[in-house]
């Protein structure tokens, strides 16, 4: 009888009297048409009718017989009830059960599945998300097929000792390939299982992506810091030496005659100067210490700038059959950033495009854009989710293979010729503007070629702060002794070179070598103009000095002067009124147009 008819204890007992009845009147009608054949009965009674034989003349067999047969009835309805809702409550429970372990599967914040004969089974929707695939693609693939190339024997070797009934250490990560075709690390942990009759490996999987892109840019953090900090203190010293073999000869340059013999060898010293200064500067980038100005640029206009330049004529010389795209973006791409390292950055890259293409027929593509990223793209990048600009420049070269891609922004990593091709802190400059622009850098490289995408955090506004003194700085060389300027800097030969150059150009200086020689000098004097290096060790720094001075002179005009600063103190140091920023080794042209701008300022 099924289940549903025995819900009701009421319809059963009366189906079960509805039995008894007929059985009775079977019986009863059964004795009264065959009494002549039955000797037992007619031993005691002769029936007379089918009703004496039904109601009052029944003999003691058939009364127990029929007892017996009620009882049986009752007996086996009422057992039979009982194993029904006992069996109900088991089918009950056995249901529930099953709904709480898929509403468990379903929700679990890892990916599950089985294994048998290398194909997978049941994975539930966290592994689906996990890798990208429906259930239907999924279950018809070999595991390996979701391994990525590089990591398949490890997991092969992991698999066969888990078929043996080993249990294999699975501490490693190891990558997966999406079916969009993205890399994800992930961890598990295997139980060996049997599953509809034969053994079968039951999987949880971890995502780990996030955690090993966070563990891998912090270690590459650490050694960048490691190498920034020798690169910093090396810059800094090379910075105050430089600024002699700068300084003096375009001092000489403006004092010699134009028909000197001695011009040319003077300008080869300057320009030799020059170029060191530019290495310089790249190891201040290296070092993440670089002082440096940020400013709303539009990265469309960095791009184009780029392919107008000198240094874009010089890539078109020497690579005539390399075909350059450019693919900008019809809206501006608004970032705020440091100008002078976002053209670095981008120039390095085109160089290393065009370097990368070991055939003549190759081509380059710039482009640029901006992108909403979600929280899974944001994850892979190690960035917040949000709005971001992004700079792109890609090539059909041969690509980058693993072994290269994890050195590639290693100073002085390079497969260049070094001194011909660069210094081998190309991409080093690149990753450190990046990072240092709370910025990441997305890198794709197959046999069609490679791409490198600079993210930076996107601007909406339009507003500019201050750039930093550049050689279009007016020039000129007659200002009035009326002008008094204090220039306080701890290097002695900071303050010859300073008073030379400040001397040339007519203006009445002093020195001192400390900050607080300066706001000493400054409770009994007035200056027009303080110019201020940042790095005075020991004492106070150039914002703690002007800290200082404006509380004895408010109002009082100060130029920075530094190659080497934490950019949030000078930061702090224009939030209280210091007019610009010159960055060292600096050239007199440079310190005329500061000079002048820091002067008239409003």
């Amino acid at each position: 009888m099924s289940s549903r008819f025995l819900k009701s204890r009421w319809f059963f007992y009366s189906l079960l009297l509805f039995i008894i009845v007929l059985y009775w009147c079977f019986d009863s009608a059964w004795s009264y048409l065959s009494y002549e054949r039955n000797l037992n009965s007619l031993l005691f009674m002769v029936p007379s009718s089918f009703f004496d034989t039904f109601v009052l003349k029944v003999s003691p067999y058939q009364t127990g017989s029929r007892l017996g047969v009620l009882c049986l009835l009752l007996f086996s309805g009422t057992l039979l009830i009982e194993l029904g809702k006992r069996n109900e409550k088991v089918s009950s429970a056995l249901v529930e059960s099953e709904k709480r372990y898929q509403y468990l599967m379903d929700h679990a914040n890892v990916g599950t599945c089985v294994v048998q004969n290398g194909v997978f089974e049941i994975p539930n929707p966290k592994f689906l998300e996990i890798t990208g695939y429906p259930q239907e693609e999924l279950t018809r693939m070999v595991f390996t097929e979701l391994v990525h190339p590089d990591d398949r024997g490890m997991v092969m070797d992991w698999y066969s000792r888990a078929v043996l009934g080993e249990q294999p250490i699975t501490d490693q990560p190891f990558q997966i390939v999406t079916k969009d075709e993205k890399i994800k690390w992930l961890q598990l942990s295997t139980t060996q299982i049997v599953w509809r009759g034969a053994p079968a490996q039951f999987s949880i999987i971890h995502d780990v992506t996030r955690r090993k892109r966070w563990e891998e840019t912090r270690n590459q953090a650490k050694k960048m810091e490691a190498i920034g900090l020798l690169a910093g203190g090396v810059a800094h010293d090379l910075n105050n030496i430089l600024s002699g073999i700068v300084s003096y000869p375009e001092l000489l340059l403006h004092l010699l005659p134009d028909d000197s013999p001695l011009r040319g060898h003077v300008q080869t010293m300057h320009d030799a100067g020059i170029r060191a200064a530019a290495v310089v500067a790249d190891l201040l980038t290296v070092a993440r210490g670089v002082a440096s100005q940020r400013e709303i640029l539009d990265l469309n206009g960095l791009a184009e700038d780029f392919l107008k330049s000198p240094e874009y004529q010089v890539l078109q010389q020497r690579f005539p059959e390399v075909f350059v795209i450019s693919q900008f973006s019809r809206q501006k791409v608004l970032v705020l950033a440091s100008e002078i390292h976002i053209q670095k950055s981008v120039m390095n890259l085109m160089f290393n495009a065009h370097e990368a293409i070991e055939h003549d027929d190759g081509a380059v593509t710039i482009s640029t854009g901006q992108e909403n990223l979600g929280e899974q793209d944001a994850q892979a990048l190690n960035l917040v989710p949000g709005p971001y600009a992004w700079i792109r420049v890609s090539d059909t070269g041969p690509g980058i293979s693993p072994e290269q891609k994890e050195h590639i922004f290693e100073p002085f990593y390079t497969r260049k010729t070094m001194g011909r091709s660069g210094t081998g802190l190309g991409l080093t400059v690149v990753w450190n503007t990046v990072v240092d622009h709370n910025g990441a850098i997305d890198i794709k490289s197959s046999e069609k070629g490679t791409s490198f995408t600079l993210y930076f955090p996107a601007e909406i506004s339009l507003e500019r702060s201050p750039q930093e003194v550049s050689d279009s700085g007016t020039y000129v060389t007659c200002r009035s002794e009326q002008n008094r300027i204090l220039l306080v800097d701890d290097e002695a030969q900071q303050r010859e070179i300073g008073c030379e150059f400040l001397g040339f150009l007519e203006y009445s200086v002093d020195v001192v070598g400390s900050g607080e020689e300066a706001v000493e000098y400054l409770r009994h004097s007035k200056v027009d103009l303080v110019i201020l290096d940042m790095i005075m060790d020991p004492g106070m720094n150039g914002r703690e000095t002007y800290e200082q001075i404006i509380q004895v002179n408010p109002g009082q005009k100060a130029l920075i002067v530094t190659g080497y600063a934490a950019h949030d103190e000078i930061a702090r140091a224009q939030e209280l009124g210091v007019a610009d920023l010159l960055k060292k080794p600096y050239t007199l042209k440079q310190l005329a147009g500061a000079v002048d701008a820091a002067l008239h300022r409003v």
